[in-house]
């Protein structure tokens, strides 16, 4: 059977008594869209999920043409448009009504956007300045962050992806550079976002940093972002409601808005973002679209990044590319649109040629299972330990641990410890049982507890326990995936501005202990180095983007703990999120 919950169940029976009486098809649909959704998905594809072992029935017939006919008659399923509880696409793709309506707003919104942007139309000028600002690279090499950042000034919707390294958000300065000086009418105001207060962080300081390399004119300097927020903190996140203060007859103060680490942004939030936006703004989203897919349901980010033609242009479009940066890009006929809205970065600079992080992350994303087992051995960067008996756990990862977060133990000023902290992580797939999250914490604490680090009065709160907070809470301004330290009896946050927030500890929204933490939430994290626990063979979370994901927090140095089959099984395993979202965008018949 499916792994259906009381949830499920109840929602499905509730549908069949909506609908009037007995309904086996009805009901298993039901359960499978309640299912999904919960699963990160948007709807069923009823072609691929009706297999024996995945229905709460099994005594009616299966084939995908006599579950489409009885559920076009039931009265709770609509067609697109239709104001139902289920609705069923042309596809057969089955959704909540909630998720097709927000996947409709988007494919609407972006569509609508893929356009030149009126507002800047000085191709001289932006040459010019693109000249100034990127150095020539050797001869028959692509300059993609020239090209990205010609793509975001000239079209009003814009998604620049990449890895680690590829400079994402160091582009971002040069970006707001262009958008501040070469704006037709008065300086756009410019919002800057990321879905974690950490990612937001790194964004705004690395504005600064990059931005202070540039030659700003006097009278632009107040347009600058001196701010960077949450994705809730910016639309206004309400108390215990999934409702916000900006929306579609609030919109947000801002003429472009830039958000950080798209790919972590899900369906729901990406719909309500961008129906708070003027009809007037330029939209940027940075992002990497090979990292996991958002926690919540959908995967706007790959969605609109995958599609056939992700890599090309269209020929008018290549050629303006071609004439505004002198790069020659690739083209394609009869592109939608969206292609000419997406930039993908390819060099690195983090990671050298003879990186093995770098060689490690490049095998995993392509589903290399053989290269990426022998990067394992060929040392660098990288230290593998095989281990499949999780008893052999704790005596391997004593000395490690220990080294790891010694030197954040010892720091005495907050700024010092917070610095420290992200020089080191464990990250899990799991957070339950002995390769989980509260495993790696307990044994990180029992470690300092041992060396008289930590005093076993002052448990659960000693000092310099590190907190990581689990939801949202927009009165406290603390947010999901917020990082913090307890010291002298307060629990410090890191601010936007450099500046520290103090909390008392009974203040805190719910929050764990955060030596080690998911690999889903180190999503928009940097380590110095990082020792990664991988999870049992049969563990459902072991996918291609977890793994991927989880590589690429580390800066220089990676160490792997697990068996060899989970590797393979997570190298051989991408994640497939069903969607009609890139067949909105990319289909013919889009535009």
């Amino acid at each position: 059977m499916n792994e259906f919950e009381e949830i499920d169940v109840r929602f499905a029976s509730f549908l069949e008594r909506l609908a009037g009486g007995r309904d086996p098809i009805l009901h298993s649909a039901a359960a499978l869209a309640s299912q999904k959704t919960r699963a990160g998905h948007t709807c069923v594809e009823l072609d691929s999920e009706l297999k024996p072992g995945m229905l709460l029935e099994q005594d009616f017939q299966q084939d995908t043409s006599s579950w489409v006919q009885a559920l076009r008659k039931s009265p709770v399923v609509g067609m697109p448009g239709d104001y139902k509880p289920l609705i069923l696409d042309h596809a057969g793709r089955l959704y909540l009504h909630r998720y097709f309506e927000d996947q409709a707003l988007v494919a609407k919104k972006v569509r609508a956007w893929c356009g030149p942007d009126p507002q800047y139309a000085d191709i001289p000028g932006l040459t010019r300045e693109l000249d100034r600002l990127f150095a020539p690279l050797p001869e028959n090499e692509t300059d993609w962050q020239k090209v990205a950042a010609a793509t975001a000034v000239l079209r009003r919707f814009s998604v620049i992806s990449g890895g680690p390294g590829t400079g994402k958000t160091t582009i971002v300065a040069r970006i707001v550079f262009l958008l501040l000086t070469l704006a037709k009418e008065k300086p756009p105001t410019i919002a800057i976002t990321a879905p974690t207060g950490k990612a937001a962080a790194r964004l705004l300081e690395s504005l600064g940093k990059e931005l202070g390399k540039l030659d700003i004119p006097k009278e632009l300097q107040d347009a600058i972002p001196s701010g960077s927020k949450t994705i809730h903190r910016l639309m206004g996140a309400r108390f215990n409601s999934n409702q916000f203060l900006h929306h579609a007859k609030n919109p947000l103060h801002a003429d472009i808005l830039i958000v950080d680490e798209a790919s972590m942004v899900d369906l729901a939030l990406m719909a309500r973002l961008m129906e708070a936006l003027p009809d007037h703004a330029k939209l940027i989203l940075l992002g990497d679209k090979d990292q996991l897919a958002s926690v919540g349901p959908g995967s706007v980010m790959g969605d609109i990044c995958s599609g056939p033609g992700a890599r090309c242009f269209s020929p008018e479009w290549s050629r303006t590319i071609t004439k505004v940066t002198g790069q020659k890009v690739q083209q394609e006929d009869g592109l939608p649109p969206i292609a000419d809205s997406i930039v993908h970065l390819t060099k690195n600079y983090r990671f050298s040629k003879d990186s093995g992080i770098g060689e490690l992350a490049r095998f995993v994303v392509e589903g290399d299972v053989a290269g990426a087992v022998e990067s394992l051995h060929q040392g660098r960067e990288i230290i593998y330990s095989p281990v499949s008996n999780p008893q052999s756990l704790p005596p391997l990862l004593a000395a490690p641990l220990k080294e790891g977060f010694s030197q954040y133990m010892e720091a005495s000023t907050p700024r010092e410890a917070l610095e420290k902290f992200t020089g080191f992580r464990i990250l899990c797939g799991v957070r339950q049982g002995p390769w989980g999250v509260n495993a790696a914490n307990s044994q990180v604490e029992a470690i300092f507890l041992q060396e008289g680090v930590i005093r076993p009065q002052d448990f659960p709160w000693f000092e310099k326990r590190p907190v990581v907070i689990n939801r949202n809470d927009s009165e406290m301004e603390l947010f999901n995936g917020d990082n913090g330290i307890h010291m002298a009896g307060q629990v410090i946050f890191p601010g936007g501005q450099g500046e520290f927030r103090h909390y008392a500890r009974s203040m805190l929204p719910a929050h764990d202990t955060a030596f080690a933490m998911t690999v889903h939430k180190s999503q928009g994290s940097e380590f110095t180095s990082v020792l990664l626990i991988l999870p049992q063979e049969n563990s459902p979370v072991l996918t291609r983007e977890l793994l991927y994901t989880a590589i690429t927090r580390a800066r220089s140095g990676l160490h792997i703990v697990g068996s060899l089959p989970s590797l393979r099984k997570a190298v051989q395993s991408p994640t497939h999120r069903p969607s009609g979202l890139q067949d909105a965008l990319w289909a013919p018949d889009s535009e």
